[in-house]
């Protein structure tokens, strides 16, 4: 169960060089920093955002560009819970993760990706039952390529990694514990560089960033899957600009980087593009997470 407190939205954003985060309720015109600069857990390391689903954030403490622990944490209750090890080749280096919830079975799964000189291993955490297994059918290393940022969840139950060199997403249904893959959109199939995978709004979506003349952004409703069918749902102002959030009525919150700081919001829809003032946020660097508020249990499921 969500056990969501209400339908108000937020984002977490975090220091690219400390461990000082923030919560941003985001409102009509305007965010609002709710003053989440703390964390319920400590470490001298760098903690890098992973993903987030239904309000549960996942975290990965970073030390010599390896991570050394994966934690999954509640903003809204401050709970947090700490993975068990796994078991694992030292030759063995994360490459992705993607962290997304199972409805099928009412549980919190996070897919850990990682690389070997010839293979890929991938393992499968369940929060239900704080264990994680190995899945046999992985992915071929000398086809796909998966791109270190971390995998989108979406609510259909899959997680999507995108990689630039690629014709295909590639998918980790959550219910069957196996990989699939989409086509891109036709029209940016065959581009080398500047495609990302989305989430947008609860549907998957791909943001190509390259000119000419805008970048674009497609998305593909559930209803379309099966089809792999795209819709594309709009043409930024720019290419400062990428998506990041859904808003009422057609909006979309859009943000901008100058060094890796983020340095601007704004709101864009049919009727153009305007600032969205979010004060004490300017120049926050690297993380950008969304979430809802939820007081789900990380320790009782």
């Amino acid at each position: 169960m969500h056990l969501s407190l209400n339908q108000s939205q937020k984002f977490l954003v975090k220091y690219s060089i400390s461990n000082c985060f923030y919560s941003v309720d985001c409102k009509e015109t305007h965010g609002v920093v709710v003053g989440l600069n703390f964390l319920p857990f400590e470490s001298p390391d760098l903690i890098q955002i992973l993903g987030s689903c239904n309000g549960l954030v996942c975290v990965g403490v970073l030390r010599n560009q390896e991570f050394i622990e994966l934690i999954l944490w509640n903003p809204t209750t401050g709970e947090h819970k700490t993975l068990p090890d796994v078991q694992f080749s030292e030759h063995d280096r994360i490459q992705t993760v993607g962290f997304g919830y199972d409805s099928s079975t009412d549980d919190y799964k996070l897919v850990r990706i990682s690389i070997t000189s010839s293979r890929y291993r991938v393992d499968l955490y369940s929060l239900k039952t704080n264990a994680w297994k190995k899945i046999r059918e992985v992915p071929d290393h000398n086809v796909v390529q998966f791109e270190r940022h971390s995998g989108k969840w979406a609510p259909n139950g899959s997680i999507y990694w995108g990689g630039c060199s690629q014709l295909k997403i590639i998918a980790f249904d959550l219910k069957k514990e196996e990989f699939t893959e989409l086509l891109l959109p036709d029209e940016i199939r065959q581009e080398k560089s500047g495609k990302h995978v989305i989430e947008l709004g609860g549907y998957l979506g791909v943001y190509y960033g390259r000119p000419p003349p805008n970048p674009l952004v497609w998305t593909m409703k559930e209803d379309d899957a099966k089809k792999q069918k795209w819709t594309k749902l709009m043409t930024l102002p720019g290419h400062i600009w990428r998506p990041f959030y859904s808003l009422e009525n057609g909006k979309v919150l859009l943000y901008k980087r100058e060094l890796n700081l983020l340095i601007e919001f704004a709101v864009f829809d049919n009727k153009g593009i305007r600032k969205y003032p979010i004060h004490r946020i300017s120049g926050f660097g690297g993380c950008l997470v969304k979430y809802t508020e939820n007081i789900v249990s990380l320790n009782s499921r």
